[in-house]
């Protein structure tokens, strides 16, 4: 028998498959589906996960355990220069 929290765990876990296959414009049974959740987890939500754990992303000189994706910053925005008399 499952308990409550398995129950709605595996609830929430189909609905978030059918939200994806909508999104996908295709069938929750379509691998596709679970292809792209698989591409997406391993390239973002992996590493926000393991920082929330407090997962290191390397030992001292193994592989690194999962990937942090970046994306560049912009510059911070130049700041103005103080009117004449309050430098």
């Amino acid at each position: 028998m499952r308990s409550s929290t398995a129950t709605s765990r595996a609830t929430g876990g189909a609905r978030l498959t059918a939200v994806r296959a909508g999104a996908m414009g295709k069938d929750a049974s379509d691998a596709d589906v679970q292809t792209v959740w698989l591409a997406l987890y391993r390239t973002f939500m992996e590493a926000v996960d393991a920082v929330d754990n407090g997962v290191n992303q390397f030992d001292t000189t193994a592989e690194p355990r999962y990937v942090q994706a970046r994306r560049p910053s912009p510059s911070p925005p130049a700041r103005p220069h103080a009117p004449a008399g309050l430098s």
